[in-house]
């Protein structure tokens, strides 16, 4: 698909879309949509990798130290991934790895043994404490993995 830019009038940007597409999607609304989908998503992610999880870097000298680093990115990406989608309340469903390791990974907080069980204790002061203790409680009732 190629979509070619004509200059700005009057404020309105214009685009032309060649296709080949089947009938399906005719409308150019449609196919807009399929070339956002397939365009997009994957970007978006190399984006994310590149920019909040260290894929940019090689800081290794040899090949291997360097695909190792590259598969603990893709990993640590991932799993933010399934964090934000299964754990996160709604609000912090697309939030990037920097806020994503502000408001709930690096959390200055204190476990405590009290009445013969474990506890966390956020600071008052912590800006997502309520989304924290959320996310919490939505990650402690995922069904267990046996």
């Amino acid at each position: 698909m190629n979509i070619c830019l004509f200059d700005d009038l009057d404020g309105w940007r214009f685009h032309a879309i060649v296709t080949n597409l089947p009938g399906l999607f005719a409308p150019a609304d449609m196919v807009e949509a399929h070339h956002r989908l397939r365009g997009g998503i994957p970007e978006d992610t190399i984006r994310q990798l590149k920019e909040d999880f260290g894929l940019i870097h090689a800081p290794v000298q040899n090949f291997f130290g360097n695909w190792l680093w590259w598969h603990a990115s893709a990993l640590a990406h991932n799993t933010a991934r399934w964090i934000r989608h299964f754990g996160l309340p709604p609000t912090f469903k697309r939030c990037r790895g920097k806020r994503l390791r502000l408001a709930f990974f690096n959390v200055a907080a204190r476990v405590v043994n009290h009445a013969r069980g474990l506890e966390l204790r956020l600071p008052r002061s912590h800006a997502w404490a309520d989304a924290f203790i959320e996310a919490l409680t939505r990650i402690r009732a995922l069904p267990a993995f046996a």
